[in-house]
């Protein structure tokens, strides 16, 4: 039986789509995040459960061939991303897996996904992301949420989005602190600024191309008419308090 806190030498053979390897250790499987096929590892087991268990890793003995330096300051903090620390002819090696294995398991169906499209791009492809807005050291923060969790990780520029929805970002955050808008609380459910939606396209309805500055002019002008809206809705909110005589 594996022991928690215990450090164990082992070799990863397999990664789950959550981005964790697989290992075996005493027969059991062990989950370790941020660890590659190849990889020979020192794991300090942290959970224990019935069948398997989680571990982290404590020392690289060995590094796998897959194993690159990932480009992102804010990876492993950040929540967004868990396969960062391979190198992309990896990753679409395992998504490839992932289909492949949901079609036999859940279909009983074997497929062949030998040819993989890859992407044109690896960086600045996604058009559209949620950044949760937080209070941190008595300042509005924006971000993603850290692993597991709905503690916001300060992000300045995610490098899957599209450089625009930074700038979108640290203008309304500036906004934000200035007119001192109240920032969501989950614990007191209290607050109003909650979310960043962005979604950013490269053509408008008519087919026209959208340039970022138009797109940020309009974002712009989307904070300031929400600042009015919520300005109006305060005034109200207080011209109708009850009086106290």
């Amino acid at each position: 039986m594996l022991e928690k806190n215990k450090v164990y030498t082992a070799e990863i053979t397999g990664i789950t789509s959550e981005g964790s390897g697989v290992c075996r250790i005493d027969e059991m499987a062990v989950f370790v995040p941020d660890s590659a096929v190849g990889d020979k590892l020192e794991v300090r087991i942290v959970k224990v459960l019935k069948s398997y268990a989680f571990g982290i890793v404590e020392n690289i003995i060995t590094p796998s061939p897959d194993r690159i330096e990932s480009s992102c300051p804010h990876y492993k903090k950040c929540g967004g991303c868990v396969f960062r620390h391979i190198s992309y002819e990896a990753e679409s090696e395992v998504k490839n897996n992932i289909v492949k294995d949901a079609f036999k398991r859940l279909g009983g169906i074997d497929i062949d996904t030998d040819t993989f499209i890859s992407a044109d791009n690896t960086e600045r492809y996604r058009n559209k992301a949620q950044y949760p807005i937080a209070t941190q050291d008595g300042k509005a923060v924006c971000g993603f949420y850290a692993p597991r969790s709905h503690r916001v990780i300060p992000i300045g520029d995610c490098l899957l989005q599209p450089e625009i929805f930074a700038d979108i970002v640290n203008t309304s955050l500036t906004f934000i602190n200035e007119k001192k808008l109240p920032v969501y609380d989950e614990k007191s459910h209290t607050g109003i600024m909650r979310l960043h939606t962005h979604r950013c396209t490269l053509r408008t309805d008519n087919g026209l191309f959208r340039s970022p500055q138009g797109l940020f002019k309009t974002a712009h002008a989307a904070c300031k008419a929400a600042v009015r809206q919520i300005q109006y809705h305060q005034k109200c909110c207080h011209e109708h308090q009850p009086r106290q005589d």
